[in-house]
């Protein structure tokens, strides 16, 4: 239900973002059907990340951790602001692991019709690491990992 939670919050902040920046940006949605995937499946990933850190950490600076060492550096090399053909063969290769690179490249693609990787594997990546973080928390809540009783 928290990862339900999260999907939802994620969802309606992209919908209120994207009815504030309406009036002052003209964009078109090129594969509506294939964005309400990546904001689906980019929100749970999200969520089950933020399971998961809530989980692990013992404070608030462990948590703040994550996103300081993990997912913000993610963030950066996923091309956000750049195309990912740029970087160094080492650094693409590595890029083929981030998901915030697929998540960054499918929305890319739903709004501009232009994408740096093959949408296809982004898609399976996107739901292969989503299952994967999804079972391990189930096993992870089933056994009692750091749940306080």
């Amino acid at each position: 239900s928290i990862t339900i939670g999260s999907i939802a919050r994620g969802v309606l902040v992209g919908i209120a973002v994207s009815l504030a920046l309406a009036p002052l940006v003209d964009y078109a949605i090129y594969h509506p059907f294939l964005l309400i995937f990546f904001v689906f499946f980019s929100c749970m990933f999200l969520g089950l990340l933020g399971i998961l850190t809530g989980m692990i950490a013992n404070s608030f600076d462990q948590s703040t951790a994550v996103t300081n060492y993990i997912v913000t550096p993610l963030s950066f090399l996923s091309g956000t602001f750049y195309s990912v053909k740029s970087l160094p063969s080492t650094l693409q290769y590595v890029n083929n692991f981030n998901p915030f690179f697929y998540m960054i490249d499918g929305f890319r693609y739903c709004l501009t019709d232009y994408a740096d990787s093959n949408i296809i594997i982004g898609i399976g990546f996107l739901i292969i690491i989503n299952i994967i973080l999804f079972i391990s928390l189930v096993k992870l809540i089933n056994i009692g990992w750091r749940i306080k009783s």
